[in-house]
């Protein structure tokens, strides 16, 4: 498995004009052919980088399952992801 940034980090062969190339959000500029991304050394390549990187494990963890966590404030169980989603106040703006 190479990591270059012109090939694939789970096959190490070049971008394919009939295969897509899925980014690799964590490790920035590395990417892998969406035939790869849930192969078995794509999963092989996962579950290595949870072991030896801690903070792709956690990253990896809440991306996929997300964790849920009481607020200290006010008790009430809320989901925390990887990703920030906004909240925008006008999205409960009644027209009138």
């Amino acid at each position: 498995m190479t990591q270059t940034k012109d090939h694939c980090y789970v096959c190490g062969t070049p971008p394919r004009v009939e295969d897509p190339s899925i980014p690799e959000e964590y490790y920035r500029g590395l990417w892998c052919h969406s035939s790869c991304l849930n192969s078995p050394e794509g999963i092989a390549w996962r579950r290595g980088r949870t072991q030896w990187d801690p903070g792709f494990a956690r990253y990896l963890r809440l991306s996929s399952v997300g964790l849920r966590m009481p607020c200290p404030s006010c008790g009430q169980v809320c989901s925390i992801s990887a990703f920030h989603y906004a909240y925008v106040a006008s999205q409960d703006a009644v027209p009138g």
